[in-house]
């Protein structure tokens, strides 16, 4: 029922050239099991005199390996290359084959996702045929295995995969010989471990025209704090916010503060004043201050002080208290003061 075929060196040559040529190592190293599931043809499985001949069959096959960093690997695996039916006169013949596969891998990253892969090595194939009459042929040897194809990295660990299979001269002396191609969709699941030693090469920077020096004027000093008169005001505390937010963070300090003020003397004075750093427009920054303020203004009344002792103002960025050339600097700007006392 097979066919003897011609030797197919040339298949070796290429896939010798590819494993050499090939140069892009994997990211990790990795163990793999998977399924495929596709086509196969028997090539010269049809003799010339049978009637009727059908040399190709669905095909399946499971199979697992491991590749190295290096894009190196090996790959084993099981295969069922379906059946060829022949018919002659009122015989008919029906062949089939399954083989183990055992195949050194290369794989190649063709980009983010997509992954190209070769595979040299051997397949232990096992045969048979049967017929309508009281005709049985087995047979098993091993051939040249030679395949590559396509791999899509669908997820972390989940990988596509289109995959053409070549066997040469499968059959022996009990069994005529053919050749099988089969084209195979697989998926197969990625254990993956340990990073890649290769370093990707360092593209050295272009050099850059050197810049002008810029010439930064040195900040404002802020200005001196105002003496505090023992019958005045006292400053409390100081209520920081994050840029363009009006909402104070709610730190201890300020927690305290608003208990000290709801439990204070009920004829003092309370003043909340509001300021931003210098980031924006200052019109805006003019409003912000003034929403800071009294957004501390309704956590006092919330606690119990009287709104009538309370006054709120805004100064916008006019009064920093630290330079707003840092991050820093502007992060102390951000602030309400309350103030306890004195005239509202």
């Amino acid at each position: 029922m097979f066919m003897p075929t011609l030797c197919s060196r040339s298949f070796i040559v290429l896939g010798l050239l590819i494993f050499t040529t090939l140069s892009h190592a994997a990211e990790k190293s990795y163990l793999y099991l998977g399924g495929k599931a596709g086509w196969n043809y028997y090539q010269f499985a049809c003799r010339d005199e049978a009637k009727s001949c059908d040399d190709n069959d669905f095909a399946w096959g499971l199979f697992g390996g491991f590749t190295h960093s290096s894009g190196f690997g090996l790959e084993g695996g099981y295969l069922d290359l379906g059946h060829a039916i022949a018919k002659q006169h009122s015989v008919k013949l029906d062949g089939k084959m399954d083989a183990w596969e055992l195949a050194f891998t290369y794989n190649h990253r063709l980009e983010k996702r997509w992954y190209a892969f070769g595979k040299l090595g051997a397949a232990n194939w096992h045969g048979e045929i049967d017929s309508n009459i009281d005709y049985e042929k087995k047979g098993s040897g091993t051939s040249v295995l030679l395949g590559g194809g396509l791999e899509y990295r669908v997820t972390k660990g989940l990988t596509s995969r289109l995959e053409y299979d070549y066997i040469e001269g499968v059959g022996n002396g009990s069994l005529d010989k053919a050749n099988t191609h089969s084209l195979f969709l697989g998926l197969h699941y990625r254990f993956s471990f340990g990073e890649s030693k290769r370093k990707p090469p360092v593209k050295k920077p272009k050099p850059r025209p050197k810049p002008k020096p810029v010439v930064v004027p040195p900040p404002e000093p802020p200005p001196p704090p105002k003496p505090v008169d023992p019958q005045g005001e006292l400053l409390l505390s100081l209520a920081n916010f994050a840029t363009d937010n009006s909402v104070p963070y709610q730190d201890e300090k300020l927690r305290k503060t608003v208990n000290i003020i709801a439990e204070s003397d009920p004829s003092l004075k309370v003043r909340v004043i509001g300021h931003t750093d210098n980031q924006g427009a200052t019109a805006y920054n003019q409003s912000l201050s003034e929403k800071r303020a009294q957004q501390v203004a309704d956590m006092l009344i919330k606690r119990g002080v009287d709104p009538a002792r309370i006054s709120t103002v805004g100064y916008g960025e006019t009064q920093p208290i630290a330079p707003n050339s840092t991050p820093e600097g502007r992060a102390q700007n951000r602030r309400v003061e309350i103030r306890l006392g004195g005239d509202s």
